[in-house]
């Protein structure tokens, strides 16, 4: 670990690392102050640029009387290194013996002529009255309160002697002067002491530092030769850092730490980590820090903004994390300044000084502490967020892996708690690929974490509800669960006219026979369920989404606490509606049509029927009665069902046809007292008799109620009125009706004309397909006389120029309309096989829709 490989110092160590300095404290009597003991202040000083050039500048300036330049200058905001340079030049004036090792070690060289004297004067510490009399109090000379001294006043009170004069935080000292008079006398003098300080032989070297160079005094000063000690080296910075860190240097030659760093390298590169072409040779100057945690310590963070005070607020801060890191890990990152770690969330508000954004910050971590790697990726993702580049508000997720993920590390429980941050940290935000935290709350993710809470059943509930209500349009469908549970909510509830049953999977067998078998008016129910046998939408993890989302922001908007946070809640329920009805909307759905019910589900047979897309209630029974369940068919079907439904009630057998699964479906009301109607008028199926009217060959003149009490009886002939006898009409006709051998055809006899056969095509969608069924009963029968053809044609809803249909439709209505309907055309013989198949060629085109072929053939007698 760090503590084994880099020594930290100490004071490091045990928290006592003094980083600010404090020119004052030289003289501290106790040598308890680190500024007072000369040896120990210089061990922990590491030589940089600036430092070389002032040791070596004064020097020259002291022992050479070729010298011109004897002013320096230290420039920078607080918190750089100015006032821990400006100590130096007071040890080694007053402590030359004691910083010899030091000297030698860094290759310097630094000599004090015979009776040099040094002074110093901190202005913020001392307020200033006139820097002349600052001068003369050390040097033991009286001058003018009021008049500053000419040169040659001050050089006799020099006594010929060196004298190096360091002054810190000059600005505040002029600054504080409310005379102007005075200032601008003080100014003038300050221009003259540089002077003399810039002139070959003289005795004078002149030490300053100032804030900003382009104000005054530092014009004052700038305006002569001088050597300027800057601090904008970053290496140099960096590498002050690590000295004042570590007794051993990082910088320095090991094996062990290009081990430590390869190894982090490579679990990098094995997880697919980005890493930046020139980043391992930053990485190796930067540690034991990543560059990442460097770049915000000494470069993002600003003082300006309230943060660290330059490399000294640097130091500290990153002070605190070897002291809390080093024995636990190799590598400090940015995930290591932990929002839990009471210490490093104090230098955190240093950054942040309303605390606002740390607030937010750990709102979400307590939300989602659970996490692997909760607390690095907030408290990564703070800190960058807390110092954002100007081109990035934060991190990106490649920097932020390289923080967090070390040799060893889960990285798929890294990218999931990072998924998990983006959808429910209500304060973590993600644009342009950074990822940051922000005082604006992210609705969205507060939606997604109140989301957690709501239970599967309660979305889908909610899902049900727009199913029914926004898709199918229709509040009493019911959603299957299991066959017990829906066949008690369909017996509990009304049963006359169609129940929708619509299913969120494909039913087994089973389950369809399970629900119809003890099911009160089982046909009338229209069952849906999905066309892929692999949609399951009770467990879709997307429409289970959607109905969480909306819960939860239903109740976030609910209890908003201002009007513009409860719109934006709904707006986002809104659209998770919206995006679950356009879920159903795009599942294709199938009608179970049940072919015959036996006492198993292996003794019956379930097919399927396409339903059109996004089809409401209303589109799929009108496609069921023109697709499946077409009038004619019905009326066919009671008419093969003759023999079953003579002497019974109308009412008796259509409550046979909602009650038996197999039957046709009465898509509508009055779908069946039509087609007994329609069966009466031909005179040759079937007759009523009521005692309001018996009819047979014509309509009846019944009312609803009427006809469902009326008794369905064989044809026979009506009695003529009392003015027409039998005799008068020369001829009586018998009418019997048998059911024939097929069990789906009815023969006719009379003796006016050759019994009939009728025999039929299923509906068919396309004309090839009734040719092709049509001429396969033609060879069925390849010896029967056809006596009568009938087509039956159904016509899907669609979009036509009503112009273009025949007058006996429109009348005289033209335009663009939609167009639907039923026809029926019939044609008495006999006609030859070749007629037939020449008048299915001769067929309309009743694409989209179907066509039903129904062929009267001769009677053969035994």
């Amino acid at each position: 670990m760090l503590k084994q490989l880099l020594e930290p110092r100490d004071e490091v160590l045990n928290g006592r690392l003094q980083s600010v300095i404090d020119l004052e404290r030289v003289t501290d009597p106790r040598r308890r102050a680190l500024e007072s003991r000369p040896r120990d202040f210089l061990a922990c000083t590491y030589v940089s640029g600036e430092i070389r050039r002032l040791v070596e500048g004064l020097n020259k300036r002291l022992t050479s009387a070729e010298a011109e330049t004897g002013l320096f200058l230290a420039e920078g905001p607080k918190g750089v290194g100015k006032s821990h340079d400006l100590v130096i030049p007071l040890h080694l004036v007053n402590s030359t013996a004691e910083c010899q090792d030091w000297l030698t070690e860094n290759g310097l060289t630094f000599s004090v002529p015979a009776a040099t004297r040094v002074m110093s004067r901190k202005f913020t510490d001392f307020p200033l009255d006139s820097l002349w009399s600052v001068i003369g109090q050390e040097l033991g000379v009286s001058f003018s309160a009021d008049q500053p001294p000419d040169i040659n006043q001050l050089r006799a009170a020099l006594e010929g002697k060196k004298q190096v004069i360091i002054f810190d935080e000059l600005e505040s000292g002029v600054r504080a002067i409310s005379n102007d008079a005075l200032r601008q006398k003080n100014i003038n003098f300050l221009q003259m002491l540089s002077e003399e300080s810039s002139r070959a032989g003289s005795n004078i070297a002149l030490i300053a530092s100032v804030y900003d160079g382009n104000i005054e005094p530092g014009l004052t000063l700038k305006r002569v030769q001088r050597i300027e000690l800057r601090f904008q080296d970053s290496a140099d910075r960096r590498k002050v850092l690590f000295h004042r860190l570590f007794k051993i240097s990082p910088a320095a030659p090991s094996s062990d730490i290009d081990a430590i760093i390869n190894s982090y390298l490579n679990t990098w590169r094995r997880f697919n980590i980005d890493i930046p072409r020139d980043y391992p040779d930053h990485l190796r100057e930067t540690f034991p820090f990543t560059p990442e945690l460097l770049d915000v310590a000494l470069v993002r963070i600003r003082q300006s903004k309230g943060g660290f005070q330059g490399t000294r607020g640097s130091l500290g801060f990153l002070a605190a994390l070897v002291r809390s890191r080093c024995n636990a890990t190799h590598l400090i990152t940015l995930a290591d300044a932990s929002l839990l770690d009471q210490e490093m969330r104090t230098w955190l508000a240093d950054l942040d000084p309303s605390q606002n954004l740390i607030t937010c910050a750990e709102s979400n971590l307590r939300e989602l502490r659970t996490n692997d790697f909760a607390d690095q990726i907030a408290s990564a993702t703070l800190l960058a967020s807390l110092a954002p580049s100007p081109k990035a508000p934060g991190i990106t997720e490649d920097e932020l892996a390289r923080q967090v993920i070390a040799p060893g590390s889960d990285y798929n429980a890294f990218g999931i708690s990072l998924t998990n941050f983006k959808k429910l940290g209500s304060f973590f935000h993600e644009r342009a690929g950074s990822l940051f935290f922000d005082t604006k709350e992210n609705a969205h993710s507060k939606v997604n974490l109140r989301a957690i809470s709501v239970s599967g059943e309660e979305a889908w509930e909610k899902v049900t509800s727009w199913w029914a209500n926004d898709v199918l349009r229709d509040p009493e469908v019911v959603v299957f669960s299991d066959p017990a549970a829906t066949q008690t909510k369909l017996n509990s509830g009304t049963q006359t006219g169609i129940r929708v049953v619509v299913a969120a999977r494909r039913l087994k067998p089973e389950e369809i026979h399970g629900f119809y078998f003890g099911l009160k008016k089982r046909n009338t129910v229209v069952l849906v369920e999905p066309r892929d046998e692999r949609i399951d939408l009770r467990n879709n993890p997307d429409l289970l989404k959607y109905g969480k989302n909306w819960l939860a922001a239903d109740y976030l908007a609910r209890n908003a606490d201002d009007s513009a946070k409860s719109t934006e809640f709904s707006r986002i329920g809104n659209d998770e509606r919206r995006y679950a009805v356009d879920y159903l909307k795009k599942t294709n759905f199938v009608h179970v049509h049940v072919i015959t019910f036996g006492g198993s589900a292996a003794d019956s047979d379930f097919q399927r029927e396409n339903l059109p897309a996004a089809a409401t209630r209303e589109q799929i029974t009108t496609h069921l009665t023109r697709a499946l369940y077409p009038a004619p068919l019905l009326q066919d079907h009671l008419g093969a069902r003759v023999a079953d439904i003579i002497g019974k009630r109308v009412s008796q057998v259509e409550n046979e046809y909602r009650s038996t699964p197999g039957f046709p479906i009465l898509m509508s009301q009055n779908i069946f007292q039509e087609a007994i109607h329609a069966l009466t008028e031909l005179g040759t199926v079937i007759g009523l008799q009521h005692p309001n009217d018996n009819a047979c060959g014509r309509r009846p003149r019944l009312n609803p109620d009427q006809l469902a009490d009326a008794v369905i009886t064989l044809p026979f002939e009506v009695a003529p009125s009392s003015s027409t006898t039998p005799a008068a009409t020369g001829a009586t006709t018998a009418t019997t009706t048998q059911h024939a051998t097929t069990g789906t055809t009815t023969a006719t006899t009379s003796p006016s004309q050759p019994a009939a056969q009728p025999v039929s095509t299923t509906f068919l969608p396309t004309r090839l397909e009734v040719r092709q069924q049509v001429a396969s009963l033609l060879n069925d029968h390849p010896d029967r006389r056809i006596l009568s053809v009938r087509f039956a044609l159904t016509y899907n809803e669609r979009t036509a120029e009503v112009s273009t249909l025949p007058s006996l439709l429109r009348g005289s209505l033209s335009g663009a309309g939609k167009f639907a309907g039923e026809a029926s055309l019939e044609f008495a013989g006999p006609f030859t096989k070749a007629q037939v198949e020449e008048m299915v060629e001769r067929l309309p085109d009743f694409s989209p829709g179907a066509c039903r072929v129904t062929l009267g053939l001769e009677v053969v007698s035994v």
